[in-house]
């Protein structure tokens, strides 16, 4: 008996076919045709899923590891404002080592990187001349949680050289120092905040700092950071894929994380190994450390066998049922398009605003060039017209463009507050009186009511300028034929508010749920033509969140809208102010406007050319 190949089987079974029934046999060459198709269907959707797949992780790591990079940075640059200016003059005038030294306590239990601190004032100089004294976690367990006052310590070899630091540079009348020195065999970077006895900077009568051993970030920190914070920056999930770190240092040496198979499906993020915040003291600083460069890097993990997509479309695969992969890849690519529509509807909505806003000043800008070009402004009157526009239209143009870089810097997270104890009643009336100032002509009324008591919180006051300024500018944009516009601050229910009430075209029922959302303008907004990104009450919710604050709005039976913002008020106002005025805190933000500049925010908005 003669055997055939699996081949010549399958070619003479299509003969036995034709001959028997030619209407079967093409019925089973259709079917077979029609199974060879969708496996290279399959076969190729597979290979563009993987690709995706890959593309995904990698974008994944990439945000992963810029993640990792700013919470790195902000860990290594925090103790500057959080510790050391914590500390205020009186503390030291009054020779109050305990309460620097609970400051000093709570800096070693929030960064690891920290070696030491020191102090030095005319007190300690009795004791130990030409010298710092330290403090560190050694020396607090010494002497037991209870005395830390009594922790400080003299390192003479060290604490002479940290000293003399400050006495080389003394002549800058800098405020901070920043070195890398070499003591008992190690090498350190020196961190300094001087203390002068006055505003000519003549003489400095106290410095505080900290040293950090420079072997700490290649032995520890980042096992700490790791078990801190960025575990948790990694996470995605029990269904989400796994990502290991690394740090790698300017030598490309891994001083963190484990070996790394196939680093090309990873990303990379820069940080630079420095304890002090370089741009926000820029100025301010007398020297400064070498700069250093490093690295993290972030991976995915590969599962074994596979992700559970893959392992089941292998199942399918080799049971012969293709439809299971058609309506899987299906799927994928009705919700890849849905996501990707999404995002143009985004970018498209926002390029639009941004034309839209832009068209009408570049307009006025080029007549009025080009008229002047032409030498159409032949008399005072005219030239002043034209300059005006242009003015006016410059004016437009910059606090546009601030607003969209403003949003975008909000958006990063790298705003930085300066949280003080406010009068919050005070804040709002000076703001308001500063806006109001270029609209009385335009027929504006405002009606403020803060009370006679004030209301002690602790805020930015730039950043609240702002946002009551944005609310402010909102309700004169939407204001109808009755321009009154009511302002109210007070204290309800353990917390202070302030509200923005206005008459004008209110906000229909179906937009109080998004009306914060960034880029919405609500249906009673586009209806009456008001130009607008729809970013101002965006800006506003997110600055009101970083106060731990609510920001609400409600319609008016009677037409118009109230903005309400409520804040934590500060109950025992004598510590509060105490330990709000010494403490700098720091969240994810850049610098807002000053009162100075509302009524130039005010002047663009009566025009109606806000753009909230």
């Amino acid at each position: 008996m003669s055997t055939l190949l699996p081949g010549e089987t399958g070619m003479a079974l299509l003969r036995w076919l034709r001959l028997s029934d030619p209407l079967l046999f093409f019925v089973v060459a259709a079917l077979l045709a029609a199974a060879a198709l969708v496996v290279q269907l399959q076969h190729q959707a597979l290979s563009e899923g993987q690709q995706q797949r890959e593309v995904l992780l990698r974008t994944m790591a990439e945000h992963h590891a810029g993640n990792v990079a700013r919470e790195i940075r902000r860990v290594l640059e925090a103790p500057l404002f959080d510790t050391l200016a914590s500390v205020n003059h009186p503390l030291l005038r009054e020779g109050r080592f305990d309460l620097v030294a609970s400051r000093y306590v709570d800096g070693l239990r929030a960064y690891p990187q920290i070696d030491r601190f020191f102090l030095w004032t005319e007190l300690t100089n009795r004791r130990a001349p030409g010298e710092v004294l330290f403090f560190d976690r050694a020396s607090l367990a010494r002497v037991g949680a209870g005395r830390p006052s009594a922790a400080f310590y003299r390192d003479p070899v060290l604490g002479r050289s940290v000293h003399a630091l400050t006495e080389e540079f003394a002549a800058s009348q800098r405020i901070y120092l920043a070195a890398e020195r070499t003591a008992n065999g190690r090498r350190y970077d020196v961190v300094v905040r001087v203390f002068w006895v006055d505003a000519h900077r003549e003489q400095y009568f106290a410095l505080l700092g900290f040293v950090v051993d420079l072997e700490t970030p290649r032995e520890r920190l980042f096992g700490e950071l790791h078990k801190r914070s960025l575990a948790k920056l990694l996470d995605t999930g029990a269904n989400g894929p796994s990502f290991q770190l690394q740090v790698i240092d300017g030598d490309e040496r891994v001083v963190f994380g484990p070996p790394v198979a196939n680093v090309l499906s990873g990303a990379r993020a820069p940080f630079h190994l420095r304890f002090y915040p370089r741009d926000d003291i820029d100025g301010r600083l007398a020297t400064e450390t070498p700069v250093r460069t490093w690295h993290v890097q972030v991976t995915p993990v590969t599962e074994p066998g596979g992700s559970l997509l893959a392992r089941v479309v292998d199942s399918g695969w080799r049971s012969g049922a293709p439809v299971l992969l058609i309506v899987i890849a299906l799927l994928f690519m009705i919700q890849s398009r849905w996501r990707a529509a999404m995002l143009a509807r985004m970018q498209s909505t926002f390029i639009s605003h941004v034309s839209h806003q832009l068209k009408t000043p570049l307009s006025l800008l080029s007549a009025a060039s080009e008229s002047l070009a032409l030498g159409n402004a032949r008399t005072p009157e005219k030239m002043d017209r034209y300059l005006s526009i242009v003015q006016s239209e410059t004016a437009r143009l910059s606090q546009l463009v601030e607003r969209v870089l403003e949003f975008s810097t909000l958006e990063q997270r790298r705003r930085r507050y300066e949280f003080e104890v406010t009068d919050l009643a005070s804040l709002v009336s000076e703001t308001v009186h500063a806006f109001q100032q270029s609209l009385t002509t335009q027929g504006f009324v405002f009606e403020l009511d803060t009370g006679d008591a004030p209301l002690w919180v602790r805020v930015d006051p730039a950043a609240f300028e702002q946002v009551l300024v944005n609310l402010l500018d909102n309700a004169v944009k939407y204001s109808g034929d009755e321009r009154v516009i009511a302002v109210r601050a007070r204290r309800a229910d353990g917390a202070a508010f302030f509200e923005v009430s206005d008459r004008g075209i209110g906000i229909a029922a179906a937009d109080l749920g998004r009306i914060f959302d960034r880029f919405y303008r609500g249906a009673n907004a586009a209806a009456s033509d008001r130009r607008g990104f729809g970013l101002g009450l965006a800006i506003a919710r997110e600055i009101v969140r970083a106060h731990d604050g609510r920001i609400v709005a409600s319609r008016l039976a009677d037409g118009g809208a109230t903005f309400r913002v409520t804040l934590p008020v500060l109950r025992d106002v004598v510590s509060s102010v105490s330990s709000a005025s010494s403490v700098s805190s720091v969240s994810s933000v850049s610098s807002v406007p000053s009162v100075a500049s509302v009524a130039s925010v005010a002047s663009v908005a009566a025009g109606n050319r806000g753009t909230p």
